[in-house]
This record gives structure tokens, C-alpha cells and sequence, in this order.
């Protein structure tokens, strides 16, 4: 069961264990590939703890007592909390599956560079529980820590970040029209300090840019609105087809602020996520790939902290700026998963159907660190040097000698068609591993405006790959960050294996934990 990743069977049929052989050595060894350690504690104390596992948000929670509780183990796995006490705000949190297993590792994650502030106490979780009416009661804190040192390959600055609340869900049809009944776009005091700029740059009086925020037949609202009001029915949905200035001074209606990028950041993940397993747990039951948004909600992926919709349903507009206007994160409902942490540039005008934003709100006076957080950042991916050099023989001796292989018989069965476009056809095509008797899918893209024999480009995927279980069914050369249909349209075969880990080989999410477990040993 551990093999094969079923930590939850694992953890179940080890509590069957007679307690006269629960020292027995194999046990004892596979014990921590399977459990998880918490304590659990809060402010105040009483509070009781409930659990149930992330991938099963319809199975009844389970209760593990009150707080504080110490050393409770459950099933090693991503995991859903529920705090709660009568009289105060109820507290959800998510942890990933490699949380209990840091504290092993602290030592070597602190020599790689991570901070004791970002590494935390090994499976502890602590929460501060508000009084009901001392906290508004759509939204969620998060405790103050180190933001994230980078997005999607982009560095960011580490900085210390605040506690602060953060808007549970994305702002709603419902509430943004309190705004516009409110006068909000006739009150100047919401948009004082904007400078604002049309698509090309050219500066627009308040008078010329609020005439612009209008809906599909003209009345003062989001784009995606008509007749000054949203769709019947989409009450709950989130606010979409708005400005930067829009939320800007939405934000100022309630008292509250545009998330920066280390703010959203710090609540979407937890700290040193690179890879790690809520993610992965996350991105299936977010609102992505589909035909439109959904109530604020509806899906189950919730975040760290109890945010819902961080990933997917619509982008979320930053308040940070950029070199080319503003930047909306978390991608949409019609984006593909792996765009969860793609920030897209976007003019501050825009008003995109796909654009919509939650909101944050300080816990305490603004400090120096906050108007550095607020800063302007530049998110685009940096452009690599990818030409070749020539090398020394010897080293590249070194280079080939990593591409050495068994010759062997491929025993391929297929092709089977898969698809066909204008361009290329998909085929499946099944071959031996060449190790432990495994069969591994390789799909081929075809060029149809070229004669064989093809070049073939062998292609070995990212991070995605071994983050999410994927069909090949999704397989495509390339995907919409690095699009490589171009090899291709040029007359080449597009060879795309299905590695170990990865597609119908996939076990479950890589750990990162496991990787320092293996090399400390």
C-alpha cells in the first residue's frame, strides 16, 4: 500500500496491528511514509478540531478532540481542517501531505536557504480564533510570514509579510452592485490619485475614463452587465469585466485594498510549495477548463488559510503594477490548470470577461514593509539564453554518457489515432520500458504537409507533469506558456513519452520531502 501510494489504506490497516508486534522493524520503518503527526492549538483553547481528507470534501468530518491537542496522528495526505467554538468565527485550513515531514528535514531545508520563519514548526497548526462581529465575516486571516521567493521561474524579492484578512471568496455580482447603487462611480473620493491611460498610454481625464465603465448597452457597470445589472441568477457568481481603476476603487468602497502579489501569494500556497502536493490536491477541484465561471464557492478548492477560487472561476487583477500597466494571477475558467500561477500582463483599462478580484485588508498600522510590497513588479518570465556552445571533448564525453541505454526490443503495439487537425496527427504508440517488465505510452504528432522519414523531437515535459495526474488525452506539443506546434508545422515528429510519474504512470504528487529524506540517508 505504501508502494503504491495508498497512505490512507496504509494508515487504516496499520491501526489493525496487534499492539505486541507494533515494534516490529519493517512497521516501524514504514510508519512515517504513511502518517502524519499534528498539534493543534488555539487561541483561545476549547476549540474543536474536525479532519477529513482533501480529495473527499462530501465524507463526514471527523472529530480529533479539542485543543490544545498534541501529536495527533492521521493518515499522511493532503488534508482539510475545520476549527470551531462556540461564540467565535470558525476556522477552515489545508495542509499539504509533506507538511508533518519537514521537521525531519529542517536542518537541510534551512542549509538550502529557507528561513526558520518560512520552514514553521513541523505539522503544527495554530490559529487565533475571532470573536463573532470582531472580524468581517467574509474573510479569512493569514498569519504573518516570508513571502515567496518566486512565481512561475520569476524571482520575487523575500520580505516579510504582515498578517493580514483576505476576502474568502472573489467579490460578487451581489456586492459590486451595492457599489454602483451606492453612487460609487460618481464619487470622486474612490478614484482620487488614479492616473489613468488608455490602451496606448495616452492620459484620460476622471470624467473621459469613467465614461468608458460602462456595460454592454451603455449604463454605468462591468462590461460583462446589461441594462445596469448583472444576469438574472448570477448573484453569487464572481464580478467580472472590470478595470484596474474599477477595483481600485471598489477596494476604497469597502475599506479594504488590492491583494499585491506577496499577499496573494502567501494566502494561495503555503511557503516553499515548489512542486508540493496541495497544489496538485487544489488545481482538480477549482473551476478550470470549463464553459463559464460559477457561484463564488462552488468548488471545493480551498487554500492554506480557507480561501476558496484562488485558483481558476476568474483572474484576480493584483495591486501591484507593472511595466505595461497592471497583472491579474490565478487564471480563469476557461484557462488549462497549469496556468494557476501564470501572471498575465494586462492594461489597467482592460475590462476583460475573464478579470474579476477579492480583496485584503491590513490587521494593523501600515508599515515600511507594505509600501515595499506595494511597490511596481515586473512578472514576466525572463527570456533564457538558449544558444549552443561547443564544448570540451571530455565533456561532452561526460554529456553522452548520461544517454547511454540498453538496446533491447521496443515490442510496440499500436499506432492508435487519436486525433487529427490541420496540421498533425495524434497516434499512441505502446512500448516496453526496458526496466521491471513496465510498458510506457509514447503519443507521436504527425505533420500532414511533410513526407516521412520525420525528424523526431523527443520532448520531456515540466513540472506539471509530475505535480497533476493527467490523461494523454491532454497531451499537445507544447502547452499555451511554451507552445511548440512550430516543431511540427516545420515537417518534424513531435515524440512526447509518458515518464515515469507522469500521465497513466502517475502515483501520486512528487514530494519534495522525500527527495531530502532520500539524500539525508
Amino acid at each position: 500500500l505504501v508502494e503504491s501510494g495508498d497512505y490512507t489504506s496504509a494508515f487504516a490497516r496499520a491501526k489493525e496491528v496487534p499492539a505486541y508486534v507494533r515494534d516490529d522493524p519493517l512497521l516501524t520503518t514504514l510508519k512515517p511514509r504513511f502518517t502524519a503527526t499534528y498539534s493543534v492549538t488555539s487561541s483561545p483553547p476549547g476549540a474543536e478540531v474536525f479532519v477529513r481528507g482533501y480529495d473527499a470534501p462530501q465524507d463526514k468530518w471527523q472529530s480529533l478532540g479539542r485543543t490544545p491537542l498534541q501529536s495527533v496522528e492521521v493518515p499522511r495526505r493532503v488534508l482539510r481542517w475545520r476549527i470551531e467554538k462556540p461564540g467565535f468565527e470558525t476556522v477552515e485550513r489545508a495542509t499539504r501531505s509533506a507538511e508533518d515531514r519537514w521537521g525531519a528535514n529542517v536542518d537541510l531545508l534551512k542549509a538550502a536557504g529557507a528561513s526558520a520563519n518560512s520552514v514553521g514548526a513541523p505539522g503544527a497548526i495554530d490559529v487565533t480564533l475571532a470573536a463573532n462581529g470582531t472580524q468581517p465575516p467574509e474573510m479569512v486571516l493569514v498569519p504573518s510570514g516570508d513571502s515567496e521567493d518566486s512565481i512561475s521561474g520569476v524571482p520575487l524579492p523575500t520580505v516579510e509579510v504582515p498578517a493580514f484578512l483576505i476576502d474568502r471568496t472573489e467579490v460578487t455580482n451581489r456586492a459590486f452592485k451595492e457599489f454602483v447603487a451606492a453612487g460609487g462611480y460618481e464619487r470622486r473620493t474612490y478614484w482620487e490619485g488614479l492616473d489613468f491611460v488608455d490602451e496606448s498610454g495616452r492620459a484620460l481625464s476622471w470624467e473621459d475614463a469613467t465614461a468608458r465603465f460602462v456595460d454592454s448597452t451603455g449604463r454605468t457597470g462591468p462590461a460583462t452587465w446589461e441594462l445596469g445589472d448583472y444576469p438574472r441568477g448570477q448573484d453569487d457568481f464572481p464580478v467580472r469585466g472590470i478595470s484596474w481603476y474599477e477595483a481600485v476603487a471598489y477596494a476604497r468602497f469597502r475599506d479594504k485594498a488590492l491583494p499585491t502579489v506577496f499577499h496573494w501569494m502567501r494566502a494561495a500556497l503555503p511557503r516553499n510549495e515548489t512542486a508540493s502536493s496541495l497544489a496538485a490536491s487544489i488545481l482538480p477541484q477549482s473551476n478550470f477548463g470549463s464553459q463559464g465561471p460559477t457561484a463564488v464557492g462552488e468548488h471545493q478548492g480551498v487554500g492554506p488559510y480557507g480561501t476558496y477560487d484562488m485558483f481558476g472561476n476568474v483572474r484576480e487583477w493584483l495591486g501591484n503594477t507593472g511595466p505595461k500597466g497592471g497583472w491579474v494571477l490565478g487564471g480563469a475558467w476557461e484557462d488549462p490548470e497549469y496556468s494557476y500561477l501564470s501572471a498575465v500582463a494586462a492594461k489597467l483599462i482592460e475590462r476583460s470577461p475573464l478579470s474579476g478580484m477579492r480583496l485584503m485588508r491590513s490587521t494593523g498600522t501600515a508599515t515600511s514593509s507594505e509600501a515595499q510590497l506595494r511597490e511596481p513588479i515586473d512578472l514576466a518570465r525572463p527570456r533564457r539564453d538558449v544558444t549552443a556552445r561547443p564544448v570540451p571533448d571530455e565533456t561532452f564525453a561526460a554529456f553522452a554518457e548520461r544517454f547511454t541505454y540498453r538496446p533491447g526490443e521496443l515490442n510496440a503495439a499500436g499506432p492508435v489515432t487519436m486525433d487529427t487537425t490541420d496540421d498533425w496527427i495524434k497516434q499512441r504508440v505502446t512500448i516496453d520500458a526496458g526496466y521491471s517488465g513496465e510498458r510506457l505510452d509514447v503519443v507521436l504528432f504527425l505533420p500532414r504537409h511533410a513526407r516521412p522519414p520525420y525528424q523526431p523531437i523527443v520532448f520531456f515535459s515540466g513540472a506539471q507533469d509530475v505535480v497533476l495526474p493527467q490523461s494523454i488525452d491532454t497531451m499537445e506539443p507544447g502547452f499555451a506558456a511554451v507552445p511548440l506546434d512550430y516543431v511540427v508545422k516545420s515537417g518534424r515528429a513531435f515524440v512526447y513519452p509518458s515518464f515515469q510519474g507522469t500521465y497513466a504512470r502517475f502515483r501520486a504528487p512528487w514530494d519534495p520531502s522525500d527527495q531530502l529524506r532520500n539524500e539525508r540517508e
